[in-house]
């Protein structure tokens, strides 16, 4: 039996000030927004597991999960209006929404493996999950100190989400060089997105074979391949297909897209090993309906919205080369460098896109072994402008510093990331109408202390880790 859960709660206070101009006929040229909002949550998971070792090295297992997650969240949004002369005379937007959403899943596989046919390793499997999302948003505005229920954007949404699956997996180790594996997985889903208020549905049934491949050749003690080919499915978290708004002023939002369909991947890989310590690796995925964030437009209600959309084609090249160089007794330096040529190309509702971008990143991290029994790490990265869907994001970089000492059974650490304070985060958009430029900065410095202390006997046998039957559908949930 396994029992697991977290509780919280946070809060964050913005700022948001936008200068307008160009061709409009709002009679005020300054939008000053102040927004509070935050949520808490509960989240439960309860997990029963059986496992029963059989003969010819086999073994069997089942899992059954259940999971409750309840959250609520709220936000005030405080939209004012100013001329350059003063505070204009068009009424403040005042917005107070309160979101409540309950998330309960249950989950059920069975595992089976053993070995066949003298030395073939089978594995083959059963699994069924059912997911069910309500989730309910009022939406008001206060004007003269009263709160007035905005009907259009209130919303109570539910989704339902059944998944039914089924894998075989075959391996075998030919001799000392080679080994190859080979297997499918089959999987049928059927989901239901219902909006309450506006009595609309967004149905889906649909059925996907999975097959992966792999072989691995040991050329000699020194140099090693391998290659592998796996197509997956990725899905939507239950957030993106909320279409409820979260407001950042009077002309820019949030909003979930209901009819977002899952994405699929062929990932091929070519990976070459030498002394099992230097690995360079070879990949390249290409992704079909892939899930994008996109702006899109309102000419009408001057909005600019952010959502989630499918986009029809986009490719990964890339390149890792990684390695760890002892260059003293007391100083090991690991090297870590990757290049990534990213393409997206696709209609949508902004006009086509067709873009482009060979991008890198640089990682290295020095660990030092000090007199004392200290231990000091130093770590540098780089990353060069890429290409993320539309969005264009510039150059990011910091320096990472730890230190750490045992003392027996007390274990110390403490750490600073970004010493500097340098890492943002800029982001550009140009596409169709739309020409955006978006900078933040985050509270990237920040200092860490830890403190482990080991106590008892430590011989007691520890307790088995393992994944339970809801590990993917708890991350769709955030």
């Amino acid at each position: 039996m396994l029992v697991s859960g977290n509780l919280g709660d946070r809060e964050s206070d913005g700022f948001n000030r936008t200068a307008l101009g160009g061709f409009y006929t709002n009679p005020y040229d300054r939008l000053e927004a102040r927004d509070i909002s935050g949520n808490d949550w509960n989240n439960m998971t309860y997990n029963f597991n059986f496992q029963q070792d059989l003969d010819n090295n086999g073994s069997f297992s089942i899992d059954a999960d259940l999971v409750t997650w309840d959250k609520g969240s709220y936000q005030r949004n405080d939209n004012y209006f100013f001329t350059e002369e003063g505070r204009s005379s068009e009424d403040p937007l005042l917005v107070r929404t309160q979101t409540d959403t309950r998330i309960n899943i249950f989950a059920l596989k069975a595992d089976y493996s053993r070995t066949i046919l003298g030395d073939w390793g089978l594995e083959a499997g059963l699994k069924s999950s059912r997911v069910a999302t309500d989730n309910d948003l009022d939406f008001n505005t206060l004007e003269n100190e009263v709160l007035v229920n905005d009907t259009d954007r209130s919303n109570r949404f539910q989704y339902d989400e059944n998944i039914h699956a089924a894998y075989l997996n075959l391996s075998k180790k030919f001799n000392d060089q080679f080994s190859a594996q080979a297997g499918v997985r089959a999987e049928y889903t059927a989901s239901d997105g219902y909006s309450v208020t506006l009595d609309s549905t967004a149905q889906r049934q649909y059925f996907n074979l999975f097959p992966s491949a792999s072989v691995a050749y040991a050329i000699n003690d020194q140099h090693n391949l391998s290659f592998s080919y796996s197509r997956r499915i990725d899905r939507p978290n239950y957030d993106n297909l909320n279409p409820f708004e979260f407001f950042l002023d009077r002309f820019t939002f949030e909003r979930g897209n209901p009819f977002l369909n899952p994405q699929y991947t062929d990932a091929f890989a070519l990976n070459y090993g030498f002394k099992n310590a230097v690995f360079l690796t070879l990949n390249h995925n290409r992704t079909q309906d892939a899930m994008t964030q996109v702006l899109e437009q309102d000419e009408a209600g001057q909005t600019t919205y952010q959502t989630t959309m499918n986009l029809d084609d986009q490719r990964h090249y890339s390149a890792n080369i990684a390695a760890p160089l002892p260059l003293t007794s007391w100083w090991v330096l690991n090297l870590n460098l990757t290049g990534f040529y990213n393409t997206i190309t696709s209609s949508f509702s902004e006009g086509e896109v067709d873009k482009q971008q060979f991008s890198y990143m640089a990682r290295a991290q020095s660990s030092f072994s000090l007199p004392g029994d200290f231990k000091l790490e130093l770590m540098g990265m780089y990353m060069s402008p890429q290409l993320w869907g539309i969005f264009e994001i510039r150059e990011m970089y910091q320096v990472d510093l730890g230190v750490s000492k045992s003392l027996g059974k007390l274990k110390i650490q403490a750490s600073v990331d970004d010493i500097f304070n340098v890492r943002d985060n800029e982001v550009y958009v140009m596409q169709g109408d739309i020409n955006t430029k978006v900078r933040n900065k985050w509270e990237s410095r920040v200092f860490r202390i830890n403190l482990s202390y080991t106590f008892g006997n430590d011989k007691v046998k520890q307790a088995r880790r393992r994944n339970t039957a809801s590990d993917d559908l708890r991350q769709r949930a955030n």
